[in-house]
């Protein structure tokens, strides 16, 4: 095993006896515009040159607008916007300088052409009204249809899609159990059900909220043979549905107490 605790163990890299770098005693150094005495820790004795960040950031002027502004070293724009028009060769109309990538550049004939050929059938901005800007909201008015209304793409729908299924028996709309429970049997199932309990959640407490549901007290899954009893049903409320089959076990016992207590007196 390795003497030298470098792996990331989740545990601390210092033996016993070892001082932390952040309980080491902190030397002062004098600050290079102030010439102010401040703390640092011993680490940063190469890299910590001012004091605070009044003194690290200078007055510089910009080079696109000449606002003077606070600015560290090597800084040469005052905002966001000056950087952004700087890069792009944009600059104020009272300043003749272009920076950036545009500066001293123009151009070519083949350029501009290609940017005139692929403009050629689009409406210009004018003809538009400005509905081309992108203001976050539709652009289409009304009356005006959609590029796509009334196209198909059978490349992919239908057998073209990937995730299209030949059988469509196999669909879970299709399955046993969904057919099921759409029959009038299992509809008549839980109107019984609701008709015995009176249509009101059981449980009935302070905590009832929500539509009035039927419940299957013993599993529809692993009980086919009492899907459609009507004492193996209990009216829920939403708030009471159990939502988990650990929780629906738990509560079997108690729902058909229940039930047989609701049984005698129908």
């Amino acid at each position: 095993m390795r003497e030298n605790i470098t792996l990331n163990t989740g545990r601390t890299y210092f033996k016993k006896g070892m001082t932390p770098w952040n309980k080491k005693e902190k030397i002062t150094k004098e600050c290079l515009i102030c010439h102010k005495s401040f703390a640092i820790f011993p680490y940063r004795k190469d890299i910590s040159k001012y004091c605070s960040r009044k003194c690290r950031e200078i007055k510089r002027e910009c080079i696109l607008c000449s606002r003077i502004f606070n600015g560290r070293k090597g800084q040469r724009f005052c905002s966001h916007l000056c950087w952004s028009n700087g890069r792009k060769g944009i600059s104020p109309k009272n300043i003749g300088i272009i920076s950036g990538y545009w500066k001293d550049k123009k151009l070519s004939t083949v350029h501009k052409l290609k940017m005139s050929e692929a403009k050629i059938g689009k409406p210009t901005f004018a003809q538009t009204n400005g509905l081309l800007k992108n203001t976050g909201k539709t652009h289409f008015k009304k009356g005006v249809a959609s590029w796509n209304k009334g196209m198909k793409f059978p490349h992919f729908s239908g057998g073209g899609h990937p995730r299209w299924i030949s059988d469509r028996t196999k669909l879970k709309r299709n399955a046993e159990d969904n057919v099921q429970r759409k029959s009038s049997a299992y509809s008549d199932w839980s109107r019984s059900v609701k008709n015995r309990d009176g249509w009101k959640c059981k449980i009935s407490n302070g905590d009832c909220s929500g539509r009035v549901e039927t419940h299957h007290i013993l599993s529809w899954k692993e009980y086919p043979e009492l899907r459609y009893q009507i004492n193996n049903g209990i009216t829920l409320c939403h708030a009471h549905h159990p939502r988990k089959r650990a929780e629906e076990k738990r509560l079997s016992p108690y729902f058909q107490e229940l039930v047989s207590a609701s049984n005698k007196t129908f």
